[in-house]
């Protein structure tokens, strides 16, 4: 009897000294701004695999269509040029259609593009389709840190819980320089996306590698289209960027999105506040007016902020200068000039290469 009515005397001595500290200093994690940060990451995913396809494609291509050396360069190339331009549109488009629905839109280049190389018959459609593609891969690099920054509470922000309570309307330069950080570390969050992307083009190459070689390469960019349709169906389920929904005025709408992905309603209530004064500070301030002057000015004269923009800088010119692109769109035929003459083989030999 005694063995039996042990543990319910110590039950309660557990659980008085169980809570207390652990309720009132960490609270649960809201898991829900992490799943959508998530799927709209998945982007990058579509991203990659959509830059890196043409690595094996390529091959088939030739084969199938008789286009020449320089026509393949050309193709697989010039795509970094023209995300140039859905990189310069996806600010101005996410603040009038909204994070959510550019994020939709990002899918449509990602689903119409394939779909235009899959079907092409010459190398004008080629182009054509890498040109569409390419807007989506400009648009998915900055859409996708921009959501996940935006929907995530401080607990799942990391450096953003550190940011010191301080009106936005001066553009303090720790505040700026942390931000800055916070970036950094959100497009590496997004490269392990991007780099899934890649090996999954990898892996396509080789599945369909055995196949006719005018089938070949077309399967390869029509494997890229089915999951949009998915992914912007599920992107559609997704809440708005509190911050997008504070910048048209829709105050109640962006308390209940932060309610859903705050860790704790006292937390929603802080971020809405943080919010709503880094609107006010844009329209009425240094980011309204002036057209972002404010920014420009504390770039020109904090040498902080201007080490911190040289560092970014740096290591994204070095990451492309190393020469990662040439190894990404021509490995294959690295191979084939090292005297691999099966595309089984090599294609089998670049996933593992994208393993490594």
């Amino acid at each position: 009897m005694e063995q039996q009515h042990r543990p319910d005397s110590e039950a309660p001595l557990l659980a008085a000294s169980k809570p207390d500290g652990a309720a009132s200093s960490s609270p649960p994690r809201n898991r829900f701004p992490f799943f959508c940060a998530v799927l709209a990451s998945m982007t990058s995913v579509l991203m990659g695999y959509n830059v890196a396809v043409m690595s094996g494609a390529q091959i088939f291509m030739a084969e199938d269509l008789g286009v020449s050396d320089t026509q393949i360069e050309l193709l697989s190339g010039a795509i970094n040029i023209y995300s140039l331009v859905g990189a310069l549109l996806a600010g101005w488009t996410s603040d009038r259609l909204g994070r959510r629905l550019t994020i939709v839109l990002t899918n449509g280049f990602f689903l119409v593009g394939p779909l235009i190389m899959t079907l092409a018959g010459g190398y004008t459609a080629l182009m054509a389709g890498r040109f569409i593609s390419g807007i989506g891969v400009g648009y998915a690099l900055v859409i996708a840190p921009i959501y996940a920054a935006e929907i995530a509470p401080a607990s799942s922000r990391g450096l953003l819980s550190s940011l010191p309570e301080v009106s936005a309307a001066e553009f303090p330069l720790r505040r700026m320089m942390l931000q800055s950080c916070l970036i950094i570390v959100f497009l590496s969050f997004v490269k392990i996306f991007i780099n899934t992307g890649v090996m999954l083009s990898y892996v396509s190459n080789f599945a369909f590698s055995a196949l006719p070689a005018h089938l070949a390469w077309r399967l390869m960019f029509a494997a890229g289209v089915v999951p949009t349709v998915f992914l912007a169906a599920g992107v559609l389920t997704m809440p708005e960027s509190p911050r997008w929904l504070a910048m048209k005025g829709r105050l109640d709408e962006a308390k209940a999105v932060l309610d859903r992905t705050s860790d704790t309603l006292a937390e929603a209530e802080q971020r809405l506040r943080e919010i709503e004064e880094v609107v006010d500070a844009g329209s009425n301030g240094a980011g309204g007016s002036n057209g972002g002057g404010g920014t420009w000015n504390e770039v020109a004269t904090k040498a902080g902020v201007r080490r911190v923009l040289a560092t970014v800088l740096a290591l994204q010119f070095f990451q492309q200068a190393s020469g990662i692109d040439s190894v990404v769109l021509y490995g294959p035929r690295v191979l084939a000039m090292a005297g691999v003459t099966s595309n089984t083989l090599l294609l089998g030999l670049n996933v593992l290469f994208g393993v490594a």
